[in-house]
């Protein structure tokens, strides 16, 4: 995601200074279509090339910008050339996986429909181990700790977030049901109910009753809809699938679609439980 905001910040400032992707592909002496690679965000950004060209379009803008818009990208491409803090669980990470983390570690907002289970990033470790032992019976323990701490650093990285707003509409099933005893589902409750009612949290909680009116998404699997703050990057559709786990999808119009339904179904829920009410 920052390579995405970053070719598209200098996208946007090499218009704004009045050069064309033909001046641009001469100061880095490339052919245009490496440059229109790189804005795109197809290629992974060079340090050289993106150093070359920062300093190329802020030396032409006012002198009380220079240095702020510098600073702000050399610190863009700093983040966009590193590893992401996900490299260290690679061995655990499947490739789905990787991308979705990718998106939603810089997420402004996640949306998340769950008709069958507590969303990943509002588990508890007992849940969330004893789910993994469903799936995979045979794994070795270490194995699955190991998943565990994964899930808990994707917490770490969105739920407990301050700029990061988690809306989840689950279904009641989801709710009074799921993976472990009935201490590890109590425990859940008590953990989502925090969550709900905490004023550093950004999480919203919705339980639709099983006697809810029908609603747009009564018969549509999970998915979840990610936002990142910046306005030229579309939302991201992220839908359960039983191979891939989680389809990516960014056509328009998709998506559009998803959001509306869920939006319709938020409005047919309940609204936002506290306490009392869970």
């Amino acid at each position: 995601m920052p390579q995405r905001v970053l070719a598209l910040e200098l996208w946007e400032l090499r218009e704004r200074v009045g050069l064309s992707r033909e001046d641009a592909a001469a100061i880095l002496d490339q052919h245009q279509g490496t440059l229109r690679r790189m804005e795109r965000a197809e290629t992974g950004p060079k340090k050289l090339h993106a150093s070359t060209l920062i300093d190329a379009y802020t030396e032409r803008l006012p002198a009380a910008q220079r240095d702020p818009v510098a600073k702000h990208l050399r610190e863009l491409l700093r983040v966009a050339t590193e590893r992401g803090w996900w490299h260290d669980h690679r061995d655990v990470l499947p490739p789905w996986l990787r991308v979705h983390i990718g998106i939603e570690t810089y997420a402004s907002q996640i949306r998340v429909w769950s008709p069958c289970l507590v969303p990943e990033l509002l588990q508890t470790p007992d849940y969330a181990r004893a789910l993994y032992q469903v799936h995979c019976p045979r794994e070795d323990p270490e194995v699955t700790e190991r998943r565990v701490e994964l899930l808990q650093r994707r917490q770490a990285h969105t739920v407990y977030r301050q700029d990061c707003a988690v809306w989840a509409l689950l279904s009641e099933s989801a709710w009074t049901s799921g993976p472990g005893g009935p201490d590890i589902l109590a425990a859940q409750r008590d953990h989502v109910e925090r969550l709900a009612v905490e004023r550093t949290s950004g999480v919203t909680v919705q339980v639709m009753p099983q006697r809810s009116p029908l609603h747009p998404i009564a018969d549509i699997g999970g998915f979840r809809i990610v936002r990142v703050p910046h306005p030229q990057i579309a939302d991201t559709l992220l839908r359960r699938c039983p191979r891939e786990g989680m389809a990516i999808e960014d056509d328009e119009h998709t998506i559009r679609a998803y959001r509306v339904a869920l939006d319709q179904a938020v409005a047919v829920a309940p609204n936002p439980l506290r306490p009392t009410r869970l």
